[in-house]
């Protein structure tokens, strides 16, 4: 936008240096404001304004002419007119005016309505007034030219050439002159036609048009009159209403004003607007030049109407030229010069000579008054767009002196347009305008464009953040000085609210993992003895209280790891690991955990797995089970009756990558149509009764979306109300070719070989300064036939790493004296390599950036709590084989790796 005003303003100056005296020039010139009801592009007020320009444009001192349009065809309300009297004080207050101009009634009540406070005392000049409307206009130094049509003319000369039409459609508006126009329309048609039917077309859309048309009977006749808007209240142009008509109709088509004479349309009497602009014009010139008082111009009537017909219309209904009024005008009429040739080559003979005799003598002046008029027009758009202009906008000499400045400038910095061309000219300016403004520009004299951000006081003494540009041409400068305070205190605003929320998310984040740890440090006592209790022999009634116990405990762990994950997904922390997998291993671990719920439930289940499925693929194996998971729990829970059934497809991209489908489709309750767009929403489950009915936080399918949409897939879901839900989970995953080709009966979980060690053989150290833990994790390992010393914080346990060698440290976090993470890097420092144990960490700490922390620190592999006995028994595993580390990348060798 900056550029384009600067070009705007470069051609402006130009234009400045080509005209001496051009200023002086304008002053002593009349000023003409012309109010246009309209919108520009509507072609009666256009027409009529030009009208009003020519016959202006022929007066010896051509009057500088503003024209304004108001648009109140589309935009009538009150408030749309205090928008424009407001626009039309900024811009003409300081403008002198002797001649408003009204076209139509809008603009003829908007000039009457706000004339004391807008343009008092300045004579109004109306027209293209509906003389109907004008009861009597008692406003003083008011005068004009009032609109006269004859459609009762048009209608009766159309009837007199169609004798066999029995019936006449009136295309008409809803304004209250038309109204007024068809009663008495109607009633003298009638009077001189009484067998003929008249019907008035009113209040429609133009969408509503062609069918109007093609419903018209074939013995009528249509009479159009209107200015036809759509449904979204834009005006219609006469090239659109001519298509429209041309297509649409098959009788004959009359008006009685020139710019509906369009394709389709024969004629009638016209009322013609460009012949209606000049007789304006002539009134305005006769006053302008004194050759008129106003009030001798009076109120009068448009008197030049034409009978105007198109050659191609008259020829489609078989109309004779002699049935047509005299002096008719007929539109598109082929030259015939066949009568003519007796005399065509003397007569043009002797019309070139005194053509060429004129041109001689006239081609100069012409051509000088036809670049003086160009060169006015173009120095008053490049006056108004410079005085007008949204921005500070100055010229500045060789010797940083402003020559002038536009009003906007010296509205934003106090000063005014006498005070700049008094002899106090710098003192002023000296005043408004700061030092780094003036050394911006010296610094940057050498340099044709530049621009900077300053600080500067306006008006008032306000400071202004300002974006300063300038252009160098010749010697002169032209400057820009765009206000952007309110755009920098947006941004700064914008920054403290983005820090507020940052800072409020750190502290939730860190809120939910210390609420995290300090949850899982007693769920670890109360799932893990419940686990060793399943080893015991129990009735039928304890194995049952105690297979309570542990699917409530699971169900309060998920939900602790669903609020962890919603608050990573908020923060933008998730993170996906790419490691190759057995795809049936993810698939099957998911299913095996959620199969004794669907007994429970007592639901079937049905699993089906295409041929199609890589063996093993790159991918994060953890969140594509949690998936699958919070799916089929989702599933299970909203499922009384039938069953679930999960089926896994796979379709090859390239030679590279698959894209897996997983459906999982339910017969439950289903999902309403209204709130199946928000069920990926965070803590939403449809309604309120659901979350009675099944409980619940509502983050599942939330945490589901944000992992699939993470790994590069897509969630969709189809669900009817009472029938069931099919989710469908779309992810493309890379194949990895290595392991494929490799013996299809083995898996990258499966462990091969004979322990290293013996049982009884292998030195633990448990290292917890929980009682109830290390009771926990001493039970544990016995039921794996391990026996393990205890240590009860990091500066016990560095001690008897250094007395005793250890194969395995279970090593906590969180310990009184020293810490887990200060343990291991010491144990790591002084413990000879050779000697060194495998730790692995013990925390309820379950962030990924906790699991790294531990690793970095020297730590091996990483055991969160509640500890359950396959993870423990697999850490061991992986202590005991410890170059099978291809399957996950929790652990410190394979991180080196």
């Amino acid at each position: 936008m900056s550029n384009r005003l600067l070009k705007v303003f470069l051609l402006f100056l130009c234009a400045i240096e080509s005209l001496d005296g051009a200023m002086a020039f304008l002053g002593d010139h009349a000023t003409v404001l012309v109010l246009n009801s309209y919108h520009s592009g509507y072609e009666w007020s256009d027409l009529e304004t030009k009208g009003i320009n020519d016959a202006l444009a022929e007066m010896d001192r051509v009057p500088l002419v503003y024209i304004e349009y108001m648009d109140s065809k589309r935009s009538p309300e009150e408030l749309h007119q205090e928008q424009i009297k407001e626009m039309i004080r900024r811009r003409y207050s300081r403008q002198r005016l002797d001649l408003i101009i009204a076209e139509d009634n809008w603009a003829m009540d908007f000039a009457f309505k706000y004339r004391n406070e807008l343009f008092p005392e300045v004579p109004i000049l109306f027209c293209g007034i509906n003389g109907l409307q004008v009861k009597e206009i008692q406003e003083p130094n008011a005068a004009g030219l009032l609109e006269k049509h004859d459609l009762l003319g048009t209608a009766e000369m159309a009837l007199n050439l169609h004798p066999e039409r029995k019936k006449l459609y009136i295309l008409r508006d809803n304004s209250e002159a038309s109204l007024l126009e068809n009663a008495q329309l109607s009633s003298q048609i009638k009077a001189k036609f009484p067998d003929i039917e008249i019907e008035e077309i009113q209040d429609f859309y133009w969408e509503e048009l062609p069918g109007i048309l093609r419903g018209l009977p074939e013995d009528s006749l249509l009479l159009l009159s209107t200015s036809l808007v759509d449904k979204a209240q834009r005006i219609l142009t006469c090239a659109e209403i001519g298509r429209m008509i041309a297509q649409n109709t098959s009788i004959p088509v009359y008006t009685g004003m020139d710019i509906y004479l369009v394709e389709g349309v024969i004629g009638g009497h016209q009322m013609m607007a460009h012949n209606h602009g000049v007789q304006t014009g002539l009134l305005a010139k006769e006053f302008l030049e004194g050759k008129k008082e106003f009030e001798e111009i009076g109120i009068r009537y448009d008197e030049r109407l034409q009978w105007v017909f198109q050659y191609d219309a008259l020829v489609h209904w078989s109309i004779s030229e002699d049935s047509l009024p005299l002096r008719s005008l007929i539109l598109g009429k082929p030259a015939s010069y066949a009568k003519w040739l007796w005399w065509i080559v003397p007569v043009s003979a002797f019309l070139m000579v005194e053509t060429l005799l004129i041109l001689f003598l006239l081609v100069a002046r012409r051509r000088w008054k036809s670049a003086m008029w160009e060169i006015k027009e173009r120095e008053k758009h490049l006056r108004l767009i410079f005085e007008h202009s949204p921005m500070a906008v100055a010229l500045v000499n060789g010797k940083m002196e402003f020559e002038y400045v536009n009003h906007f400038f010296t509205d934003t910095f106090g000063t005014t347009l006498t005070e700049l061309s008094s002899d106090k000219k710098q003192e002023n300016l000296n005043k408004c305008i700061s030092e780094e403004v003036k050394k911006h520009l010296q610094e940057t004299a050498l340099e044709r464009m530049a621009s900077k951000e300053v600080s500067v006081k306006g008006k008032g003494s306000r400071l202004l953040q300002i974006e300063l540009i300038h252009t160098k041409i010749g010697e002169k400068y032209v400057v820009v000085m765009h206000d952007i305070t309110a755009r920098k205190e947006i941004e700064e605003a914008m920054k403290r609210a983005r820090d507020a929320a940052t800072a409020a998310s750190e502290a939730k984040s860190q809120f939910l993992a210390n609420m995290s740890h300090e949850i899982r440090t007693p769920m670890n006592a109360v799932l893990g003895m419940a686990q060793l209790m399943t080893k015991t022999e129990l009735t039928e009634e304890q194995d049952y209280f105690l297979q309570t116990i542990l699917s409530s405990g699971e169900l309060l762990l998920t939900i602790i790891s669903d609020l962890l994950d919603i608050s990573k997904i908020e923060a933008g922390r998730l993170e996906i690991d790419s490691e190759p997998f057995v795809l049936n291993e993810c698939i099957e671990s998911s299913c095996k955990l959620m199969t004794p719920r669907f007994k429970e439930k007592k639901l079937s289940f049905i699993r089906e797995i295409s041929d199609r499925c890589p063996k093993v693929v790159r991918g994060d194996f953890s969140r594509l089970q949690q998936v699958l998971i919070n799916l089929l729990n989702n599933a299970c829970k909203y499922t009384e009756k039938g069953g679930v059934c999960l089926n896994i497809d796979a379709e090859m991209l390239d030679e590279h990558y698959y894209e897996l489908t997983f459906k999982v489709k339910d017969t439950g309750i289903g999902i309403r149509s209204k709130v199946l767009p928000m069920i990926f929403d965070a803590f939403n489950q449809g309604d309120a009764s659901s979350t009675r009915k099944y409980g619940g936080t509502g983050l599942g399918l939330t945490i589901v979306k944000h992992m699939v949409e993470t790994m590069g897939g897509m969630v969709q879901v189809q669900s009817q109300e009472g029938i069931g839900s099919e989710f469908t989970v779309s992810i493309p995953m890379r194949i990895d070719h290595l392991a494929n080709d490799q013996d299809k009966t083995k898996t990258l979980r499966e462990i091969s070989g004979s322990n290293l060690k013996a049982k009884e053989d292998l030195s633990i150290l448990v290292t917890e300064d929980n009682m109830v833990n290390m009771k926990l994790v001493h039970m544990i390992l016995k039921k794996m036939g391990y026996h393990a010393d205890s240590a009860y914080n990091g500066k016990e346990a560095i001690d008897l790493v250094a007395q005793k060698h250890y194969d395995v440290v279970f090593m906590d976090i969180q310990m009184p004296v020293m810490d887990g993470i200060a343990a291991t890097q010491h144990i790591r420092c002084k413990i000879p390599q050779e000697e060194q144990p495998y730790i692995i960490a013990l925390t309820a700490h379950a962030m990924k950036s906790d699991a790294d922390k531990c690793l970095q620190s020297g730590m091996d592999d990483y055991l969160t709590k509640p500890i359950k006995l396959e993870s423990l028994e697999k850490c061991l595993n992986k202590a005991l084989h410890n170059e099978c580390f291809d399957e996950g990348a929790t652990t410190r060798k394979q991180r080196d790796k």
